[in-house]
């Protein structure tokens, strides 16, 4: 007669093991693993490590499930502070720094959570770093604010602070020339004015010292003022004297209303340059108008430029 297979005993079995493996899981053990480590370049550090992501063998102690994560390869990495780890300066020059396993296990023990460290098996880490400098750099803005009809912007848009203190490798702050941005970002058929706060747009391996600056943009209307002025000639030489042609240009401004008055009082000059006069084969330059109240714009000027005409 042939024998049935008992399923039951099968099972008491598996329950049986899985309540071992859990409770061997639960319990505490130690053992030697290859831990995960990044180190974070932060804005304290006086160094700057290159390659940020390494290994480590050490021996830990910790719960089963813990413990498999890092015997399996799945734990996260464990983020370490450069500017715990080199705290002493470093001889002219040099780029590698040797880590000993007593000053690099007491910063990791501090960052370990889930586990303990028990030892660093590593005798040494060596790290690559480079020199880490301060400037203090202009925020240039990227808000492409366009007015609508009939209105402008009144100068351009201010921001605060209108520089910040950015920290990164020498060799990359002198790559981006004369300061940071704003992220961009466009305002279209504007009639009032703008105020907020804008994300500074990051760079690889630039730490800020702020993230967000807050901006302003004042816009009103404007209204047409036509304006005849005498030519001057800015730069002239002591002893000389000069005449113009034409002697006086028309000029077309969109100003504010409301700065009608200061344009009366400022007295707007109309000029040429003599040393540009000289270089051109023509001896003429394009006017320039300045000594315009703020937000006011020149739309036309006519004619565009004049010539310079030397006297006794």
């Amino acid at each position: 007669m042939r024998k049935r297979f008992d399923f039951s005993f099968l099972l008491f079995l598996l329950a049986a093991l899985l309540l071992w493996y859990g409770n061997k899981l639960g319990g505490r053990f130690s053992t030697d693993v290859t831990l995960p480590l990044e180190i974070v370049n932060d804005y304290d550090a006086s160094y700057w490590v290159e390659q940020s992501r390494l290994r480590v063998n050490a021996t830990i102690e910790g719960t089963g499930t813990k413990l498999l994560k890092y015997k399996l390869g799945v734990a996260p990495a464990i983020s370490l502070p450069m500017s715990k780890l080199i705290t002493s300066p470093l001889r002219n020059g040099q780029r590698q720094v040797k880590l000993t396993n007593n000053a690099f296990g007491a910063v990791l023990a501090g960052q370990m959570e889930e586990v303990n460290l028990i030892r660093v098996l590593d005798t040494a880490i060596v790290v690559r770093v480079s020199a880490v400098e301060s400037r203090r750099m202009a925020v240039i803005s990227r808000l492409n604010i366009e007015p609508a009809r009939e209105y402008l912007l009144v100068g351009a848009v201010r921001l605060s602070p209108d520089s910040i203190t950015v920290r990164g490798p020498k060799v990359i702050l002198d790559s981006i020339g004369a300061g940071v941005h704003t992220k961009a970002k466009s305002y279209r058929r504007q009639k009032l004015s703008l105020s907020g706060r804008i994300e500074l747009d990051p760079v690889e391996y630039l730490l800020y010292s702020q993230r967000r600056v807050e901006f302003q943009a004042e816009i009103t209307p404007y209204t047409e003022q036509r304006v005849e002025l005498p030519v001057e000639v800015a730069n002239l030489p002591e002893g000389l004297q000069a005449l113009t042609l034409p002697a006086t240009v028309k000029a077309l401004l969109q100003i504010p209303p409301d700065r009608l008055d200061e344009l009366q009082r400022r007295a707007p000059r109309a000029s040429i340059n003599y040393l540009k006069c000289v270089e051109s084969p023509r001896r003429n330059d394009l006017v320039q108008i300045d000594s315009l109240p703020r937000g006011a714009r020149v739309v036309l000027i006519t004619p565009p430029s004049a010539e310079l005409f030397l006297t006794q």
